[in-house]
């Protein structure tokens, strides 16, 4: 009997201890939960993750790699830019057009015929021109001419005459009448006799470059068709569609055009036509130092500061990117090795900045380089 107490004074022993050893599984007070369904702070690991909160977690030696930087955003005043749709065009008084005065046929010039992309120089010689006769004008012509020579012999004729009695009988008057007479009809003769040799020049206007050239060996032009067209590449415009209403001469303080590469080109404002285009006013301004991506004819993005400075974060172009949703959106660290992005609304600036309007609180570090990087964690 002592001894079955004994025992079961063991058991009893052994279970407290191992009940006390055992880890409890804590239980929450009211309205508390201390389950296990936390987030991880970060992934294991050291590789770039995107985290299920949208953050991106990028260690330092991947932000050394990707030469991320980024500076506090400020607020500060700038005025707002307006993007306009621009066209390339030439310079009208470096730009010039070879018409064909007269109906002829095409010939060759120093045994070559002008092309496109040749340098040329004001007055070179294009190509020749031979004038050509339709049969109803040639009839005409050889009435006139044989008209004009039967004239000329009658002419001749009396003076040989006259030179034979001449004395006191014929008056000298009418001999040089006469001889004046022969000359005007022999110059006559000399206009109207076909000229096969003869062939007209045409030339450049101006210097620069063939940008068309319509013409072949032996093809037969009407007057008024366009030959060539020359161009100075060094000498363009653009010419834009305004606002109309904003964009008056004293309004645009500066302007900039962008290329479909990205290429940001300063501009020279030049003014603006009277008259509406398309419910708009159409702007010209002037390259001031054109890019060889630039052709006439191209469409380019022009960028024009007017009206009174507004207060706003000014940060990169670069700097903002794309969503998922397609919604503009810029990245701002939050942590050491914790990016966030931040849906913005914008607005242009120039050709390499952009004025953040909302979404941005001053001293927020921005992503001013590498964002298009960050955006592309997965």
């Amino acid at each position: 009997m002592v001894r079955n107490a004994r025992n079961t004074a063991e058991i009893l022993l052994v279970a407290a201890i191992l009940a006390a050893a055992w880890p409890a599984k804590p239980f929450a007070h009211e309205g508390h939960d201390h389950g296990d369904e936390g987030a991880k702070a970060q992934p294991a690991g050291s590789a770039p993750a995107k985290l299920p909160t949208g953050e991106v977690f990028l260690p330092k030696a991947s932000q050394r790699l990707l030469n991320v930087r980024t500076v506090p955003a400020a607020v500060e005043k700038a005025q707002r830019g307006t993007e306009l749709v621009g066209t390339v065009i030439a310079d009208p008084a470096f730009e010039g057009r070879v018409q064909a005065p007269m109906d002829g046929q095409i010939e060759l010039a120093d045994g070559e015929l002008s092309f496109v992309g040749k340098t040329v120089a004001a007055g070179d010689v294009l190509a020749l021109l031979a004038p050509a006769m339709p049969v109803y004008e040639r009839g005409t012509l050889q009435q006139v001419t044989a008209d004009v020579e039967g004239k000329l012999r009658i002419a001749e004729q009396k003076l040989a005459r006259l030179t034979r009695i001449s004395g006191d009988y014929i008056p000298q008057r009418e001999i040089e009448d006469t001889k004046t007479e022969i000359e005007s009809l022999r110059e006559q003769k000399r206009v109207l006799e076909p000229k096969a040799a003869e062939r007209l020049q045409l030339k450049a206007p101006v210097s620069g470059i063939i940008s068309v050239a319509t013409v072949r060996a032996g093809q037969v032009v009407s007057a008024r068709d366009t030959l060539f067209e020359i161009v100075d590449p060094k000498r363009i415009w653009i010419e834009a569609i305004g606002i109309t209403g904003k964009d008056d001469d004293g309004a645009v303080s500066s302007a900039n055009a962008v290329d479909v590469q990205g290429h940001k080109i300063p501009l020279t404002y030049i003014g603006r036509a009277p008259a509406l285009r398309q419910q708009a006013l159409p702007m010209l301004f002037k390259v001031d130092d054109p890019h060889a991506s630039l052709g006439i004819g191209a469409t380019v993005k022009v960028l024009i500061q007017h009206g009174t400075p507004a207060e706003g974060i000014v940060v990169p172009t670069a700097s903002v990117v794309r969503a998922g949703n397609g919604l503009s959106q810029v990245w701002v660290k939050v942590a050491p090795e914790r990016f966030a992005p931040k849906p913005v609304r914008t607005a242009p600036l120039d050709g390499d900045r952009v004025v953040v309007t909302h979404g941005l609180a001053a001293g927020d570090r921005v992503v001013v380089e590498a964002s298009e990087l960050i955006n592309q964690v997965r």
